[in-house]
């Protein structure tokens, strides 16, 4: 679950580091290809599960902030970086294959790669960079998207109050559609590669027609 892989194509590639809570270090490039790589090689499953971590992070973070904390007599700081350290330690003390035990890995491990990618476009947004890599990182985590309605029938991964926002996601076209309105940032909602993929397996005369009617908007933009 926690080996390092690496980068492909034009990414960075990764160096090995000593463990996951070391990952905060690593360059902008690296860490984004860190997140491209861990979810292109998972499966689309995995993915549906990490999405309903990621949608419920600002809860977990906030409880983390307000309890664990702040009565860690500064073991643990209240900040991104705190997290994944804790996250990274809470998730090696359930080793075991037991049901708990597994569940409690998993589940902090989802919470643990969302932290890395809020940490990644946090980057993008401070520095004013682009959002190429932060697009490729979505578009590996869509195909969990689709398959959202699916996944959460068949996990006790996580509890009622996390999936109840998923349970109008009933076809795979839901899933996606839900994934870029409430989890995508913003900036990469629209994001040329986003549209890409989005329209890959349309059929050629209706991604020439779209071709076109983008085409005569940005003629009429003065583009």
């Amino acid at each position: 679950m926690f080996g390092w892989f690496r980068r492909r194509q034009k990414f960075e590639v990764v160096a090995s580091v000593p463990n996951w809570s070391k990952a905060t270090e690593l360059s902008d490039g690296a860490l984004t290809g860190l997140l491209i790589n861990q979810f292109e090689q998972q499966h689309a499953r995995s993915s549906a599960l990490f999405l309903v971590g990621y949608f419920n992070w600002v809860s977990y973070y906030s409880a983390f902030k307000h309890t664990v904390a702040a009565q860690s007599a500064g073991k643990y700081i209240g900040t991104l970086d705190g997290y994944v350290t804790f996250l990274s330690e809470l998730s090696a003390r359930h080793t075991s294959d037991s049901v708990p035990d597994v569940i409690a890995s998993r589940r902090s491990f989802h919470l643990f790669l969302s932290t890395l990618l809020k940490i990644a476009q946090n980057r993008v947004r401070a520095n004013g960079g682009s959002w190429d890599d932060i697009a490729e990182v979505w578009i590996r985590l869509l195909p969990g998207a689709r398959l959202l309605g699916k996944t959460l029938d068949e996990t006790a991964l996580w509890d009622s109050d996390d999936i109840r926002e998923f349970e109008k996601i009933k076809t795979e076209l839901d899933g996606e559609s839900f994934c870029l309105a409430h989890l995508a940032p913003e900036e990469v909602r629209y994001h040329p590669k986003i549209q890409e993929w989005l329209e890959k397996d349309l059929p050629l005369e209706i991604k020439a027609e779209l071709e076109s009617m983008k085409a005569d908007m940005r003629k009429m933009m003065g583009g």
